[in-house]
């Protein structure tokens, strides 16, 4: 028989924890980009171009932590989308931004982008499932939008705490679309370019909120706005032009569900344009605040205006009525006639009044409202 084989000491197996490390994003293909957002959402970033690499890819998604380097076990912030690097390349780039919450991690099913920076380079359609703090495209003059259209959940509920360095979407040149499925709140939706700042059509579900800064919570336009409409109110703030519809050109169709609310800065809260207006109906008050020209609405010349509630006059100068401008400084035929200057505020139903008031480059302004 052979010799028995020496017995070896039995050696327990023992599993040692790695070095543990964060694996965030994860670029799935040249145009796809995943991970999970701060509150557990699943989030997958789409463009409409092969652009991504495994070389651009980081220079173009910045997280608050970590890279695009992983499988999503970790919770992110995206701050910013930069695709200026591409901003030679002549068609434009869709950015599509869906967010599904997850049983275990949890989640709202809503993500939250800082900002969008395209630089020069123009934009296709952008959707966000979610907040968008900020957005930067364009090239200026052009027969064909500079962004095929914008609609995202709500603008600025973050303020800059999820990434942005300005409240604003800034376009320069037309502009397709824009949707809000609920608020604008002191963002500046600024399309530039005169007179090729147009925007198509504007829908926002919830309100147009004005803040402290310059043009804050407001729509404004070089160029002509197609139809408005905004389920919520137009709420001016401190800041000059903030909370309202502005264009130098024309503006279609403007329906407000809510109020039009003046506010302290000057013409903030209220639509105004330097071209035609209307016709223009709110279902709510129009109430005028302490700035010059706010609550208001005016248009050379305005459309028919029909407003559902109160017309309430504020501290500030012409601050209240609805206004159409008057090329003949025609008179107005008056039932009743009210002064809505720093006299105090007073209120009419039921009644259309009429005044003449000088405008600050000349020429006369003729107040004037209609109440259903």
């Amino acid at each position: 028989m052979p010799a028995a084989m020496p017995s070896r000491p039995r050696s327990d197996l023992r599993l040692e924890r790695l070095e543990s490390r964060d694996v965030p994003a994860t670029l799935v293909s040249p145009t796809t980009v995943t991970y999970q957002d701060a509150d557990g959402d699943h989030v997958r970033v789409t463009l409409s171009k092969p652009l991504l690499t495994p070389d651009t890819v980081n220079g173009a998604f910045q997280f608050d932590v970590g890279t695009v380097d992983g499988d999503n076990t970790i919770k992110q912030q995206l701050r910013a989308i930069n695709l200026g690097q591409w901003a030679a390349r002549t068609a434009p780039v869709s950015v599509t931004v869906t967010a599904d919450p997850d049983p275990a991690a949890g989640g709202d099913g809503r993500a939250a982008v800082g900002w969008i920076n395209a630089g020069g380079a123009d934009l296709g359609v952008v959707t966000v499932d979610g907040d968008l703090g900020q957005i930067d495209g364009g090239q200026y003059e052009s027969d064909f939008p500079r962004l095929g259209g914008l609609a995202v959940h709500s603008l600025g509920r973050f303020g800059l705490a999820t990434g942005a360095v300005l409240p604003a979407v800034t376009v320069r040149g037309p502009v397709a679309f824009i949707r809000v499925e609920t608020d604008v709140t002191g963002v500046a939706i600024q399309v530039l370019a005169e007179p090729d700042g147009r925007v198509g059509s504007v829908f926002v579900g919830g309100s147009l909120v004005g803040g402290t800064e310059y043009q804050s919570g407001s729509l404004v336009a070089d160029g002509d706005i197609g139809s408005v409409f905004v389920g919520g109110s137009l709420v001016g703030g401190a800041g000059d032009y903030s909370g309202g519809v502005l264009s130098a050109g024309h503006i279609g169709p403007v329906t407000v569900r809510g109020d039009v609310i003046g506010g302290s800065g000057l013409v903030s809260g209220g639509a105004y344009s330097f071209g035609r207006l209307g016709p223009v109906t709110v279902g709510g008050s129009v109430v005028g605040g302490a700035g010059d020209q706010s609550g208001a609405i005016s248009g050379t010349p305005a459309g028919p205006t029909r407003i559902g509630g109160d017309v309430v006059g504020g501290a500030g100068d012409v601050a209240g009525p609805a206004q159409r401008a008057s090329q003949q400084h025609e008179q107005a035929d008056e039932v009743g006639r009210r002064d809505q200057r720093a006299d105090g505020p007073e209120t009419g139903r039921g009644r259309e009044y009429g005044e003449q008031h000088q405008l600050p480059g000349g020429g006369e302004r003729l107040v004037r409202c209609r109440h259903r």
